[in-house]
């Protein structure tokens, strides 16, 4: 597994390049939720690879939310697919 490569796509850079197209008009509005993915998989990843040894309760919360969030997406895959 290419944890590296996974890493530097999902970067706030690339998601604020897709924002700054969109307001621009090049990329359709739509694209935007693509923006919020990458923003999201950003943030998961700074959450997960924390060097902090105290798991505070935020954390945990952060956690339970992505795990949640994964969990509709898988739902509402399998309802659409």
């Amino acid at each position: 597994m290419n944890v590296g490569a996974a890493v530097r796509f999902f970067l706030i850079n690339t998601a604020a390049a897709l924002e700054l197209t969109v307001k621009l008009k090049n990329l359709l509005e739509t694209d935007l939720t693509t923006a919020f993915f990458i923003r999201l998989m950003h943030d998961w990843f700074e959450l997960m690879s924390s060097r902090s040894k105290a798991w505070t309760s935020l954390n945990k919360s952060l956690i339970l939310a992505s795990l949640t969030i994964c969990n509709i997406a898988d739902w509402m895959l399998q309802k659409d697919g």
